[in-house]
């Protein structure tokens, strides 16, 4: 016996294959066996508007929001089928209550920018018919050719082949309205004869832009406050350590006794400065930095002999210790002085 898991995978396959009888048929026996499962109805929702059942489709779809109301993309299956209905009003209302719950969702707004532009041209009464006549154009392929969002779909097959069914027959647009690319297609084209409207989407994404910048800028400067009081924290802390914390830590010691000694070296009180230097060696005495720093403190109290003397054991002990290039260097500087 198959499962409803089963019947759903099948019903899928043709749905791809734009089978859509078969699609209705196994997604109705897997409603069979599973009667709450609001993607079931979706899917043969969106079955029932490749034939144009229009009717059934809607009722799938209010089905499928019963069941999930938080989910999006039934209320997408709303909007599809009251589109092809030709109650755009309706179908904004589908649209914008599924933006409410999936803000972005992109078959959401394509299909609210689709219907807000039928709706207002002749009072609402554009129908099929005017959506068939824009894919009659003459210079159709040209100006996809020469759109930067539209060119790569040419190389699409199923695209190529829903454009030329329509073109053909403009009696078939309505179940290839539910192909995503096509839908695009139609935005632009409706788009193109309407500047106003172009100006309106130009101007849309500009804000949209300015805005996705603004939070952008908010949320580094927010990174950045965050990582100071970080920071601030850390500093802080390690400054309201006292040497018992680091009892069994003799290089922690020299590096904590180190950072306080460099407070004081900023403030140019020096003489606690060497104090804490000479505490910092004596817990770590390979702690070449320490060194180097005591070194500078001396040369700016003009104790150069000293400032030497530090300096040539910093060279000393940075060999023993093969410390990097770059200390090397600081200590051989500093002994130039």
């Amino acid at each position: 016996m198959s499962t409803t898991e089963e019947f759903k995978n099948l019903g899928n396959l043709a749905f791809q294959r734009k089978d859509y009888a078969e699609a209705i048929e196994h997604f109705s026996k897997a409603i069979a066996l599973d009667g709450n499962n609001h993607i079931l109805f979706s899917n043969r929702s969106a079955s029932y508007a490749g034939v144009q059942d229009f009717e059934s489709a809607l009722k799938d779809a209010n089905k499928c929001v019963e069941l999930k109301p938080d989910w999006g993309k039934g209320y997408g299956r709303q909007g599809a089928a009251y589109h092809g209905l030709g109650n755009f009003k309706s179908a904004e209302t589908a649209y914008r209550k599924g933006l409410e719950v999936e803000p972005g969702l992109q078959m959401l707004v394509n299909g609210l920018s689709e219907v807000q532009a039928l709706a207002r041209e002749e009072g609402s009464t554009i129908g099929l018919e005017k959506i068939a006549s824009l894919f009659r154009r003459d210079d159709l392929m040209e100006i996809i050719a020469k759109s930067p969002k539209l060119a790569s779909f040419l190389a699409d097959k199923d695209f190529v082949e829903a454009l030329q069914s329509v073109r053909a027959d403009p009696k078939t647009i309505a179940q290839h309205l539910s192909n995503e690319k096509i839908q695009m297609l139609l935005q632009f084209l409706l788009m193109h004869e309407n500047p106003d409207l172009v100006r309106k989407a130009e101007e849309a994404e500009i804000k949209k832009r300015q805005e996705k910048e603004r939070q952008e800028e908010e949320e580094k400067l927010e990174r950045e406050r965050a990582a100071k009081l970080a920071q601030e924290a850390e500093k802080q802390k390690r400054m309201n350590l006292t040497e018992a914390d680091f009892q069994d830590d003799p290089r922690g010691l020299s590096e904590w006794l180190k950072e306080k000694g460099n407070n004081f070296y900023k403030n140019k009180e020096f003489d606690q400065a060497i104090t804490l230097y000479s505490k910092a060696l004596e817990a770590d005495p390979s702690n070449v930095a320490v060194l180097t720093n005591r070194a500078a403190v001396r040369f700016e109290q003009s104790k150069y002999e000293e400032c030497i003397s530090d300096c040539k054991e910093a060279i000393e002990t940075g060999r023993s210790v093969r410390a990097d290039f770059k200390v090397s260097t600081t200590k051989a500087l500093r002994k130039s002085f």
